[in-house]
């Protein structure tokens, strides 16, 4: 299960910068704040993740940026983003 967002990537106890996925999940809580890690504050990025977390993921991500185009900041909304996720969102 996954636990609360974070506000940053080094609140991830076992997130280092050398890992493969470093970046794009600073970039995620930096931009839209919709990362959570696990309940004991992990990523564990190098563990399988199932459809199903994936899914709650992205899903939480959807609902944080769909919260920041209701506020009426689209903007602040990369439109390769928005592209990457569509594609997401119909995959998964």
């Amino acid at each position: 299960a996954q636990g609360g967002s974070v506000t940053s990537v080094s609140q991830l106890s076992d997130g280092k910068p050398t890992d493969w996925a470093f970046t794009a999940l600073q970039s995620l809580v930096e931009r839209y704040g919709c990362i959570a890690g696990y309940p004991d504050r992990t990523f564990r990025g190098k563990q399988a993740t199932s459809r199903y977390e994936f899914a709650a993921g992205l899903n939480a991500c959807l609902d944080k940026i769909n919260e920041i185009i209701s506020a009426g900041l689209a903007d602040k909304v990369s439109k390769e983003d928005l592209a990457t996720l569509k594609k997401l969102q119909e995959e998964f």
